[in-house]
């Protein structure tokens, strides 16, 4: 378990990865008294470089990538964008400090 923070109110929040079934990195948000809060990541049908991550930023997710760079979990411009469904889903680099709280080094 990485090292806890606040998120929408909840102070028990910590950082899990995983992998999607093509080896993209999952990124998900959980609360020690709640469990699950968010899932930052999306699944795309591209697989993605090492050290790359898809963002859900829409919806319920509105600002988690804001999130993730005020954490300096990802770099602040994205690297390119991947049409998911109806909308898309921007692609960021890992920051080396993002790698190594996310253990994913």
């Amino acid at each position: 378990m990485s090292r806890k923070f606040s998120f929408f109110g909840l102070d028990d929040c910590y950082f899990t990865t995983g992998k999607y079934y093509n080896g993209n990195l999952k990124i998900q948000i959980m609360s020690s008294s709640e469990g699950p809060v968010v899932t930052a990541t999306c699944n795309v049908d591209v697989v993605l470089d090492n050290g790359l991550v898809a963002i859900k930023n829409w919806s319920e997710n509105s600002g988690v990538d804001i999130f993730l760079m005020t954490e300096h979990i990802i770099e602040i411009t994205p690297e390119f964008s991947i049409e998911v469904g109806y909308t898309s889903s921007p692609v960021y680099k890992l920051t080396e400090f993002g790698k190594e709280i996310l253990g994913v080094i």
